[in-house]
């Protein structure tokens, strides 16, 4: 990324947060409809849940990676950088999985 991403910017930012707001957005349906079933959670909701996870992790890692190299031309897209990352997908764990912070991914690697 750098000085040949600027012209791609206006067309190719919207594009990976309403990518990212969809992965966000299926992915905490999957979360609310796992939490409901009484019997355990359903090979499609798993299936959907890992699914997106993935393509949520990827668009945060364009974030990411936009945020470093070119964090100054984000400013109009400010409110959606928020928005994806107080998304409650993001925000809020579930019972059965265990919500992991950096700190805590690397408290596991030491001991």
């Amino acid at each position: 990324l750098g000085p040949r991403a600027l012209p791609a910017l206006p067309s190719a930012v919207p594009a990976l947060f309403a990518a990212a707001r969809k992965a966000a957005a299926t992915l905490a349906g999957a979360l609310d409809e796992s939490s409901g079933v009484s019997g355990g959670v359903s090979e499609a909701v798993l299936a959907a849940r890992d699914d997106e996870g993935h393509v949520l992790v990827a668009c945060l890692r364009a974030v990411t990676a936009l945020m470093d190299r070119l964090g100054g031309f984000l400013s109009p897209h400010l409110s959606d950088v928020l928005a994806l990352l107080l998304s409650p997908s993001l925000v809020f764990g579930t019972k059965d999985t265990e919500t992991t912070t950096p700190d805590t991914e690397q408290t596991k690697t030491a001991a």
